[in-house]
């Protein structure tokens, strides 16, 4: 489906693994978000990693619970935090935790990004986790098909101490400027440190860029 849909799935990775759990933090705008993040685990960071997912997500698309989701029920506050602590254990544990703090799907250029409180608690119940930054931009640039850019960001120092809420904000501010600093080196083409997870099919765009490149060898002038 990705090969399908997209030209290119492209990271840049500069998180390093110091074996003990980490909690990746990702912004949530588009349904592919979590096949992209199948992707990079499997292709990339080859953890094992789990996910927390909302029951009706798991109801509606249940092969994700094949690829280490389990369910989270927003709405009741006992699922949550049973959830949560099921997720603490997992990270005290060593494994490691994808986390949508968002807690829904919000358009890319909603700012400022609002986090729930659940990656907070995280962190004050697995204090020695890594806590991992990871930023999805997706976008048409010059190819028939769409972009999607990854940003997995170094390890991020902070302080379990602080108040969940203030906490919260201070994931939001780091999360947000890593995905500004994305997006701007997108807008700008500065992409050559970032590396194909997945690449497109060839698209009639494809094709006709290759029959016009081709002209010159067949009529001995440029390709209009």
């Amino acid at each position: 489906m990705l090969k399908k849909h997209f030209h290119h799935v492209s990271c840049e990775n500069n998180w390093r693994p110091s074996g003990r759990g980490a909690l990746f933090l990702i912004n949530h705008s588009s349904w592919w978000d979590s096949l992209v993040l199948f992707q990079l685990n499997r292709e990339l960071l080859r953890t094992d990693g789990y996910a927390l997912m909302s029951e009706e997500g798991l109801r509606r698309f249940p092969f994700f619970r094949k690829i280490g989701a389990f369910p989270v029920n927003a709405a009741s506050y006992t699922s949550v935090l049973r959830s949560l602590k099921e997720a603490a254990v997992l990270l005290n544990s060593g494994k490691c935790l994808f986390l949508f703090p968002q807690g829904d799907e919000f358009h890319l250029d909603i700012r400022p990004l609002q986090f729930q409180s659940g990656a907070a608690f995280l962190l004050k119940e697995a204090p020695h986790c890594d806590l991992v930054p990871v930023t999805f931009y997706h976008t048409l640039l010059h190819e028939q098909h769409p972009e999607f850019f990854i940003r997995v960001g170094s390890s991020l120092a902070f302080d379990s101490q602080v108040p969940r809420k203030e906490l919260t904000i201070q994931l939001e501010n780091q999360l947000t400027e890593q995905l500004d600093g994305l997006k701007n080196d997108v807008m700008n083409e500065k992409t050559e440190s970032f590396r194909p997870v997945v690449r497109g099919r060839e698209t009639i765009g494809d094709r006709w860029y290759s029959i016009k490149q081709s002209l010159p060898r067949l009529f001995g002038r440029a390709g209009r």
